[in-house]
């Protein structure tokens, strides 16, 4: 098999990005057709780019612990020692050993797809054809599951054999990735690794990505920005988007990006946030990576203070019911919260980067637990989103030490146009 790192991008349901990696040049080119249908094959065509970065030996993916005995998990790939002299900026910048060179990275786009329709495709120079299912169509009830600050671990391998288990199961249609995905950190090789890694689940489930601390820190996101392309072109950035799925208005927002009023991430969320028709999608779902509501004793609120001053009045002008986040390696969620204080017509806030990455739990929490915090826990996992109507959704997270059927947390959530704050609390 030539064709490796396999995974899709996606936001609308008619859309689909393919991204797959060879060693060789080759045509990028992907077939695909509706699943049971072989004889009605189409051919879609795309580019791709070979690009060069720094290699380095960075604190957390290798050096700081030394090499001698390295991390109890043979699956995070430390970096050789031939990289202790790569690094930022102009250490290493004249040894070949510190130049990542990158295989052919392809991009293809499938357009003209059906939603909620299974398809099959098959990338040139592949053996085998891969199958995926498109998310429901704009209006429909949509399921997206949801993980972040994942790595390369056993304990990531494990949420990923339960979210594909759910996958199978049919119990969501995308994935919602709120950043920190590789851990690479400025490790090249280690995005290879694990685009290997995760590949028996991304292959098979649309994505939307965005980026964390882990993308941006030694990497200024050199290596995200080829392999994990925005699935849509429209917001004049790869690091900012929004996308309609099913009966849900995505907003994804970059962390490490200013959004102070006047920038252009700011002037693109309050254009987005005026062009949402709740007749077409009545929920507004934002995803971000540093949680601006988290009750962490290490990775405290200040991280977020200030793109939370810069938003928070526009989330709740503009009435947005969820906000996702990862970056606090645990799981948290909050009531509807505003200005500090439960607030009925707030935002619901849920951290969900307990993905399983090798630098495990962000412990303590902080003893005194704010009145906005609904529940949290260190344990590694994932959660469910499942949009069941204009009116009811339900989010569930799963432990990874569960059976997958076993509900660690589960919430019915409303809109925040349909919440009767006066009498009824946010969540029922």
């Amino acid at each position: 098999e030539t064709v490796e790192q396999v995974h899709l991008i996606s936001g609308r349901p008619e859309e689909m990005t393919v991204v797959y990696v060879t060693q060789e040049p080759t045509h990028s080119e992907v077939e695909v057709r509706r699943a049971g249908h072989a004889r009605h094959t189409r051919t879609h065509w795309g580019t791709s780019e070979v690009y060069s970065a720094m290699q380095t030996a960075a604190p957390y993916n290798g050096w700081t612990f030394g090499w001698v005995n390295g991390y109890d998990d043979e699956l995070f790939p430390v970096p050789p020692k031939k990289l202790w002299g790569c690094g930022p900026a102009w250490s290493g910048y004249n040894d070949q050993d510190c130049v990542y060179t990158s295989g052919f990275v392809h991009k293809v786009v499938l357009d003209r797809l059906l939603p909620g329709t299974e398809y099959e495709y098959l990338p040139r120079g592949s053996h085998r054809w891969r199958r995926f299912k498109t998310a429901p169509a704009v209006g429909e009830p949509i399921s997206f599951g949801l993980v972040a600050d994942l790595g390369q671990t056993r304990d990531s391998l494990s949420t990923m054999g339960h979210l594909k288990t759910a996958l199978d199961a049919g119990a969501y249609d995308a994935v919602i990735f709120p950043g920190d995905i590789s851990y690479a950190d400025g490790y090249a090789d280690a995005w290879d690794a694990y685009g290997r890694l995760s590949e028996f689940l991304f292959e098979s489930v649309p994505a939307a990505y965005g980026v964390g601390n882990h993308e941006f820190a030694n990497e200024q996101y050199v290596h995200y920005t080829p392999r994990y392309p925005p699935p849509t072109s429209h917001s004049g950035s790869h690091l900012w988007y929004s996308y309609e799925a099913g009966m849900a208005h995505v907003i994804m927002l970059c962390s490490y990006c200013v959004v102070t009023p006047g920038t252009p991430q700011h002037e693109f969320l309050q254009r987005d946030l005026a062009s949402v028709d709740r007749r077409r999608t009545p929920w507004v779902v934002v995803v971000e990576h540093v949680p601006w509501y988290t009750s962490s004793g290490q990775h405290h609120m200040t991280e977020g203070a200030r793109q939370l001053h810069a938003v928070e009045d526009l989330l709740h002008t503009a009435q947005v019911d969820v906000v996702f986040s990862g970056h606090v390696h645990g799981y948290e969620r909050t009531f509807g919260v505003h200005k500090g204080n439960v607030a009925c017509d707030g935002p619901v806030y849920i951290t969900i980067g307990d993905g399983g990455n090798h630098e495990g739990p962000a412990c303590p929490w902080l003893t005194d637990v704010p009145a906005w915090s609904a529940f949290r826990e260190f344990s590694f996992g994932h959660g469910v989103f499942d949009i069941q109507n204009g009116t009811h959704a339900v989010w569930t997270w799963h432990r990874n030490e569960d059976n997958e059927k076993t509900v660690a947390d589960r919430v019915v959530l409303h809109p925040v146009s349909q919440r009767q704050c006066e009498s009824v609390p946010i969540v029922v």
